[in-house]
């Protein structure tokens, strides 16, 4: 039985070698933290920060699509005496095009997120799910690193849409 998994696994990859030969030009990924400043409809803008992972597969016509995994730190907005806490986690669907000096993208995606209002007297925690989109670019410096910059719309965190800016720089391996 181990021999025929092995096979199978073997033969796998071996089609997606191929497949990838064909289609793909290339493959790269960049991993980075970025610096934002989450506007929320309710309490304001506070900063705060992004840490994420994209992977894509740019094609022979640099059509891009890619994946991007992240955890976001929406930061600590305070307002009428409560100061508010508030995180997302998600999977995005990115597509763009690669300029060589500048790669735009889209992105569509889903995200776990919680929050947290505390005040002097009691803590309120709520979680839940919602949809996600946005529009962002890497700009190449070299091999290595890029500089980031993205625009994502939460649709609803704790009863609020939330717009998030953001910059920073990504590592490519």
């Amino acid at each position: 039985m181990k021999n025929k998994k092995t096979i199978t696994l073997s033969l796998l990859a071996g089609l997606l070698a191929v497949n990838s030969a064909i289609y793909a030009n290339e493959t790269f990924s960049y991993t980075g933290v970025n610096i934002l400043n989450a506007d929320d409809d309710i309490v304001g803008s506070a900063i705060g920060a992004k840490l994420y992972s994209d992977y894509f597969t740019t094609f022979e016509s640099s059509f891009m699509l890619g994946v991007e995994g992240h955890l976001t730190y929406l930061g600590q907005p305070e307002a009428n005496g409560v100061e508010y806490t508030q995180f997302a986690i998600g999977a995005s669907l990115l597509a763009g095009y690669d300029f060589d000096w500048i790669k735009p993208y889209g992105s569509i995606g889903y995200s776990y997120w919680g929050a947290e209002a505390s005040t002097s007297f009691s803590d309120v925690r709520d979680t839940g799910g919602t949809l996600s989109y946005g529009v962002g670019a890497f700009i190449p410096l070299g091999d290595s690193f890029a500089l980031s910059a993205d625009y994502i719309h939460f649709n609803e965190i704790a009863g609020s849409g939330i717009d998030v800016f953001s910059v920073g720089i990504a590592l490519s391996f």
